[in-house]
């Protein structure tokens, strides 16, 4: 057993490697409602296998889901690399179909509770059986089935939600489940763009030097009065082998602030004439636009040009699936779009920055919309259909815009950059 210390209280259990995930699991597995016996539990932490590891510990022969080990589900869940402390979502996942209603904590106990008894019970000595333990039934059908059901929509969810926003709320990948169907297929590749992220543009140089109202940036030219503070504490030698180099700073007088990220409103074309290549190219551009301001906890609203069109908040990974979802049989009404996207900018503005609004849609878009008025600080990203290359007629209303062709991956990040900079 794990004795008190001097101060009265328990010291946290050391347990072996293979049994250390468990109560953390059983924890967060019981949060979920469900409380699934703890050697299926060691078991699927194995297949999943732990951090750092290419492959993950197999499963010993004796274990009944040995065979699960190559399984091209269990295989890709894997190849994910997810931390351990991500795994209750993956597992959560795979025991969804699985009957658990004979195995419950007693009742008094919640799932901190769980955790914690559930550590000192694995860090004390073995109890003393009569008869040996014998491990309860698994439905190894319905692991397989849930494994087959691991597919490039799935592993696509999985990768937009990512590890940290899964290991915060493991419930995440089971209540976005249903909007897996709706989700592209992606390959490995494709959902490796998923981690690209803003670029902003970083301005010209700075230029000048000296002091007085206006002084940006830093330069390494200037005289003793713009000498930056943090020189004069470097001992004499140094700072003087600096000033023979040219190396001292000083501050700069003209200078470019550098850009910020400021509050946005995506506006993405979902109506039909984007079906295909071009919404390959606008929805992962509005993913990379979304994922920065959603880092940095800025407002950020969808508005979806198709039909009466809608507005949703985003805030969290989980809701850059709306990105990739959102879809509609309508015509787009870019006047209409553009009045909301306008108001919604208005609520969102902070104070410091005003909201920038980004267009995303094909090189015709409001081609036809021919008084309509762009609202302020416009700025669009046209995909070009294959095979053309025409100035977007709405261009000239924007403040900003770029033009790419259908099928741009690369360098997306920078162009968004340029647009949002």
């Amino acid at each position: 057993m794990v004795a008190p210390d001097r101060t009265g209280t328990r010291p946290n259990p050391v347990l072996a490697a293979e049994l250390a995930p468990l109560p953390d699991l059983a924890a967060a597995m019981a949060r979920l409602g469900r409380c699934p016996p703890l050697s299926l539990l060691r078991s699927l932490a194995r297949l999943l296998g732990g951090p750092g590891a290419t492959a993950g510990p197999a499963p010993a022969d004796a274990d009944p889901l040995a065979a699960l080990a190559a399984h091209p589900g269990l295989l890709a869940l894997r190849a994910l690399r997810w931390p351990r402390r991500a795994h209750a979502g993956l597992i959560a996942l795979l025991l969804r179909d699985q009957p658990l209603a004979d195995w419950a904590p007693p009742a008094e106990l919640g799932p901190t509770e769980l955790g914690r008894a559930l550590g000192l019970a694995l860090a004390g000595p073995p109890f003393a059986l009569d008869c040996p333990p014998a491990p309860p039934p698994v439905l190894t059908p319905l692991l397989e089935q849930a494994a087959a059901r691991v597919d490039e929509r799935l592993l696509a969810l999985l990768t937009l939600l990512g590890p940290d926003a899964v290991a915060t709320d493991p419930a995440l990948p089971l209540q976005l489940a249903h909007r897996v169907p709706l989700l592209p297929r992606m390959s490995t590749a494709q959902r490796r763009l998923l981690g690209l992220r803003l670029r902003l543009d970083a301005g010209g140089p700075v230029q000048g030097s000296g002091m007085g109202v206006g002084s940006v940036g830093i330069t390494n030219q200037g005289d003793l009065r713009a000498l930056l503070p943090s020189q004069l504490a470097l001992p004499t030698k140094i700072r003087r082998a600096h000033w023979l180099r040219r190396e001292l700073l000083y501050r700069a007088r003209h200078g470019q602030e550098p850009p910020r990220l400021r509050p946005t409103v995506l506006v993405l074309d979902t109506s039909p004439p984007v079906f295909g290549p071009i919404e390959a190219v606008t929805r992962l551009a509005a993913h990379i636009a979304a994922s920065s301001p959603i880092a940095a906890q800025l407002p950020l609203v969808l508005v979806t040009l198709g039909g009466q069109g809608r507005a949703e908040v985003l805030s969290r990974c989980a809701d850059l699936v709306s990105i990739w979802t959102e879809r509609t049989l309508e015509l787009a009404e870019p006047r209409r779009g553009l009045a909301l996207a306008q108001g919604m900018a208005r609520t969102i503005r902070d104070g410091q920055l005003p909201p920038a609004i980004l267009l995303l849609s094909h090189a015709w878009c409001a081609a036809e919309e021919i008084d309509l008025e762009a609202p302020a600080g416009l700025r669009a990203l046209f995909v070009q259909y294959p095979r053309q290359d025409i100035k977007p007629p709405f261009a000239d209303r924007c403040e900003r815009w770029e033009s790419v062709p259908s099928g741009t991956t690369e360098a997306l990040e920078q162009v968004l950059g340029r647009l949002l900079g």
